[in-house]
């Protein structure tokens, strides 16, 4: 019993050592794993405080995914409106294709997808699996979304790459989506 007290004293100042040499080290901190962990949990002020530190706005992480894309993915509006703003690319896709668009798209966040857009994102960009924008947006019933691509300037006539899957028009008029079917053909969707 005395063995196992005394094993866990020594764990417990070896850790606090470790703890405190790394506090005293030069050695600087990763500001790329600081600026994914800030972008995450929406800390928006970490994030600027990071980015005015030296990381960049178009830091990609080990999957491949932009702190940009992170943000888009988890609804982080402000991070990703701030990440715009210093440059990040509004169109760095991730290994499957999906751009921070999409994913906007996908959580339905009117706010970053209009900022997205603003900022030069490509409304007509597929992802591997050849998904795009609209169609999510048809998918979700979102008539506000849809409309919001189409003055971005979707595509209405974009079919998808996999031929059982309906073009947005088809897939609004077989879920009796009649304001988006509206939207649609106004914008010259054809059958």
């Amino acid at each position: 019993m005395r063995l196992r007290v005394e094993l866990r004293v020594k764990r417990l100042v070896v850790a606090a050592a470790a703890v405190l040499i790394s506090a005293c080290s030069d050695k600087p901190r990763d500001v790329g794993a600081d600026l994914f962990a800030a972008v995450r949990e929406g800390r928006v002020e970490a994030v600027r405080s990071l980015l005015e530190k030296g990381a960049p706005a178009g830091a990609v992480n080990k999957d491949t995914q932009s702190a940009l894309l992170v943000a888009a993915i988890e609804k982080r509006g402000e991070v990703l409106r701030l990440l715009l703003a210093k440059g990040a690319d509004p169109n760095a896709a991730d290994k499957s294709g999906q751009a921070p668009l999409f994913f906007a798209v996908y959580n339905q966040d009117l706010e970053s997808v209009a900022a997205l857009i603003k900022a030069g994102a490509g409304v007509n960009a597929r992802t591997a699996s050849g998904e795009f924008p609209l169609l999510r947006a048809v998918a979700w019933s979102n008539a506000a979304l849809v409309e919001l691509l189409i003055r971005g300037g979707a595509d209405v006539n974009m079919k998808p790459t996999d031929p059982r899957v309906p073009a947005p028009l088809q897939l609004a008029r077989q879920g009796q989506m009649t304001e988006i079917a509206a939207l649609l053909i106004k914008a010259g969707a054809k059958e």
